[in-house]
């Protein structure tokens, strides 16, 4: 029985040698894939009212590449820069009265950023790795958008009006943020393949703005492994 558990355990040691790449080498990843973002809604008041607003996820592209150290056999660092593109959307919501109404609808943060990822990368299968790190944020635009519909009624005839609206929102946001990204990838052939989900440490919004937030984001990416 002792025998065939060390077996075992061999086997598993050389599969995994086997999928990583040689002590000492470099590897870029030049990667492509999709952020499903939003942000918690603990404290985001939209309007000018006392309205919270409910967050909902929010799609968007990332891009960028990553070199990796193969520090040991198991075990990698990397250092990466993408670009994020991030943010979250919001539910409907409207304010009714009888003679008045207001609709907001359309309504989303759209946030960009360069993101600095620095991963551990732990090797436990045959091409397959459990990633987590740290990462710094640097904001490089911000924009809040919406469609409101208002209608007031006047003499038994309602007067509706639709406005849409970019603001920009850099005067209320931090332009450096902190996140904890954990997460998976599957390598084959210089293929890989990576789910990670990323959750702020910091609120993205100033002291001042009176709002309070984290970051979420899921991210799909697929990277092509070129060796130095």
């Amino acid at each position: 029985m002792k025998k065939v558990i060390t077996l075992l355990l061999l086997i598993a040691c050389c599969s995994v040698a086997q999928a990583q790449n040689p002590v000492g080498r470099f590897t870029v990843y030049p990667k492509l894939g999709l952020n499903l973002s939003q942000m918690s809604d603990d404290g985001i008041f939209l309007g000018g009212t006392d309205y919270i607003a409910t967050t909902q996820m929010k799609q968007g592209f990332t891009g960028g590449a990553e070199i990796a150290y193969q520090f040991m056999k198991p075990l990698s660092v990397s250092v990466g820069a993408m670009f994020s593109n991030q943010g979250t959307k919001f539910h409907d919501f409207s304010i009714t009265a009888d003679d008045s109404y207001e609709r907001w609808s359309d309504m989303k943060y759209t946030m960009n950023f360069l993101n600095i990822p620095i991963m551990a990368n732990l090797y436990v299968a045959n091409g397959l790795a459990l990633r987590v790190g740290v990462q710094v944020g640097f904001l490089l635009q911000s924009q809040f958008s919406s469609r409101v519909e208002t209608g007031q009624k006047v003499q038994e005839q309602w007067q509706t009006e639709v406005v849409t609206t970019k603001t920009d929102m850099s005067n209320i946001l931090n332009t450096v943020n902190f996140s904890l990204p954990i997460g998976i990838s599957y390598e084959y052939k210089n293929i890989m393949l990576e789910a990670r989900y990323t959750f702020g440490l910091t609120n993205p919004f100033k002291a001042e703005s009176g709002l309070n937030s984290k970051h979420q984001v899921i991210t799909f990416t697929v990277g092509y492994g070129i060796d130095l």
